[in-house]
């Protein structure tokens, strides 16, 4: 029994163990103390940068603030407040959207990394008022190379979409000096005569606009106010298939010009390309395969590394000018 007794007394923490332990104890406190007194008086150190996840390709027409580096202005020409996006730095760059109003592209945003891309949204698109004061395409041609002028800008070359192709065909033969190319992607410049293609679903005109529609990230509906105003607009100033006016002041037109078509547009079919070789004479042609209507975001890479080596070497670019396919 005696044994036993000794054991439960052994297992006891004796009175030293404790003090000794308490000790240990405060000692951590207060070097916990310690260091927290010589971080407070550190400076803040700058919070990790996130890593961004991958970009998806998309069509969405966004404010320029959500296109990559794009920032979002305004200029005053004409009589209008209108607004553009710009990123990058070097030899400018001035794009013109189609009838579908202002978006950054993903070729765009490549063009940035070596040019400074200036994009425009045309008055009366968008969220800006209704235009009413322009009376042709030929004015609203003035209005646009005002606002560039606006902006300080004496060289540049100049690129249009579609509707914005036949915009900068007129911007083009009221102030030829002052570009270095002209460049129409999926051009409705100059049309073969026949009923236009349209959609009747957003389906059917993802289709129309896209190679692979269902590789494109779906995009929310324009407001149906905006679109009314838009459409009216292109219709009341886009003119006829075949301007006789505008292909007058083409052939006189000496700016070096590119114009591309997607292989498998319905929109602006590649079979009008020889039209704009016989009417411009400094004229070149490019055929993007496996692009429809929307070549940028079908194949943003090809049309980035196309129109940049057209701008810097024009006549002696890859296609020299005759007709060729940029493969995938």
């Amino acid at each position: 029994m005696a044994r036993k007794a000794s054991k439960k007394k052994s297992a006891k923490k004796s009175p030293v163990k404790k003090a000794a332990k308490k000790s240990a104890k405060k000692a951590v406190r207060k070097a916990a103390k310690k260091v927290a007194r010589k971080v407070a008086k550190a400076p803040a150190r700058k919070p990790a940068a996130k890593k961004s996840p991958a970009k998806k390709v998309s069509t969405k027409k966004v404010s320029a603030k959500s296109g990559g580096g794009f920032k979002e202005r305004t200029v005053k020409a004409d009589g209008f407040t209108i607004r553009y996006a710009e990123a990058g730095k070097g030899e400018v760059l001035v794009s013109i959207h189609g009838a579908g109003g202002m978006r950054i592209s993903p070729a765009h945003e490549l063009l940035s990394k070596s040019y400074r891309v200036i994009v425009f949204e045309v008055p009366g698109f968008g969220a800006s008022p209704a235009n009413e004061k322009s009376a042709s395409l030929k004015d609203l041609a003035a209005t646009m190379n005002k606002a560039v002028a606006a902006l300080g800008i004496k060289k540049f070359s100049l690129m249009g979409n579609s509707f914005g192709a036949k915009l900068v065909s007129w911007m083009a033969v009221q102030a030829p000096t002052t570009l270095q190319a002209l460049l129409l992607v999926a051009p409705a410049a100059i049309r073969i005569d026949r009923p236009r293609v349209v959609g009747s679903t957003p389906e059917e005109t993802r289709a129309l606009f896209h190679a692979h529609p269902e590789r494109i990230p779906s995009a929310p509906p324009t407001k149906p106010a905006i679109e009314a105003k838009q459409q009216a607009l292109v219709r009341r100033l886009i003119g006829p298939a075949r301007d006789a006016a505008l292909e007058g002041a083409l052939k006189e037109m000496p700016v070096p010009t590119l114009a591309l078509f997607g292989t498998v547009d319905r929109v602006t079919p590649s079979d009008a390309a020889h039209l704009y070789r016989e009417i411009i004479p400094n004229c070149h042609i490019g055929m993007v395969y496996d692009a429809a209507h929307a070549i940028d975001v079908d194949r943003p890479e090809a049309v980035a590394e196309i129109v940049a080596d057209f701008i810097e070497r024009q006549e002696k670019f890859l296609v020299t000018g005759q007709s060729g396919v940029l493969y995938p």
